[in-house]
């Protein structure tokens, strides 16, 4: 989907969040809990819950907002208008669940949305007595988004950084980077490359046939990849098109890894599981599991898993495929 598509559609989203609460949780009025994130459109948004409440209304009640997670990239004034959400929070007599919808315009500065009361609680067994804690010791949300705007990009270039104009104006550029041998080149400026990657710079700085040629081969990728991998080392941004495409995030982890890209390789794993679904679950998993000995990968690996344990879809969907 391109972005004018992305910006024309309605975009919605559902997930589920199991919040941990055990005899022995210490929560405390004002500590929050946060779901993982996920991705509805080009708005990350997650479950905020207060297990004890706000600052605001006490350790009476359970308070649970959505919030719109937002990226260091996007515009200082950004919003959302007209966004529809719905908070319900399951009980074990599923006739007894509490179901709570509005409308919002998300903004900047006021940037998630809910009640301060969705739920009374007088701790663990006040909960567990009134059927909001199921046998393993969880609350259970299910929680639903949509609107139009959030198919909107709020991404900003920075004015303080020459590499935004430079990608955009690619003046005097020395250098080429393509897919195949023969193929399709994007010119680019070998300081960049040489700034961005260690590797990069030994190639530009030896006798290897890249460096006197001043050309790339970047195989395993393909040319539009390596167009989104340029823009992300001038623009320390990735297009709309690549977070929300998990190919395109393979081929840009394949990349990061091979050329020593630390930062690209922690947002494209963060990407993936904002993007994970019932339907592209498994491929989310397969390619996390690529990259063990990375740190930065394996703590959203977990974080997968973990998504994946606590949505009842997407769970089923990786038993039974």
């Amino acid at each position: 989907m391109d972005s004018g598509e992305l910006a024309s559609v309605e975009h919605h989203v559902r997930f589920d969040y199991w919040l941990p609460f055990t005899a022995a949780s210490n929560y405390q009025k004002g500590d929050p809990a946060r779901s993982p994130t996920t991705l509805v459109g080009r708005c990350p948004v997650c479950l905020l819950v207060f297990p004890r409440g706000t600052q605001q209304t006490g350790n009476k009640v359970m308070s649970a907002f959505v919030e719109v997670c937002a990226r260091d990239d996007w515009l200082d004034g950004w919003e959302f208008t007209k966004v529809h959400y719905k908070i319900e929070v399951k009980n074990v007599d599923s006739k007894k669940d509490v179901s709570k919808s509005d409308s919002h315009d998300f903004k900047a500065e006021v940037s998630d949305r809910g009640w301060h009361d969705i739920v009374k609680c007088g701790g663990y067994a006040d909960l567990k007595a009134h059927g909001w804690v199921f046998p393993d010791d969880t609350v259970r949300f299910h929680v639903r988004v949509s609107g139009g705007s959030l198919g909107d990009s709020k991404r900003k270039l920075e004015d303080t950084n020459h590499g935004p104009r430079m990608w955009r104006d690619m003046k005097f550029t020395d250098m080429c980077i393509c897919a195949e041998e023969g193929g399709a080149e994007l010119p680019c400026h070998r300081a960049v490359l040489a700034v961005s990657s260690p590797v990069f710079d030994r190639m530009m700085a030896t006798d290897m046939k890249e460096g006197s040629e001043r050309r790339l081969v970047l195989r395993n990728a393909s040319i539009q990849t390596l167009r989104c991998l340029l823009e992300y080392l001038y623009t320390s941004s990735l297009p709309e098109a690549a977070v929300t495409d998990v190919r395109s995030l393979r081929e840009l982890l394949r990349l990061a890894d091979q050329y020593e890209l630390r930062d690209l390789l922690r947002r494209c794993a963060s990407c993936l599981v904002e993007l994970m679904s019932p339907a592209n679950i498994r491929d989310v998993l397969s390619v996390l599991k690529t990259y063990p000995d990375h740190p930065e990968v394996d703590k959203h690996l977990q974080q997968a898993k973990k998504k994946a344990r606590r949505d009842d879809a997407m769970f089923d969907a990786l038993v039974n495929t």
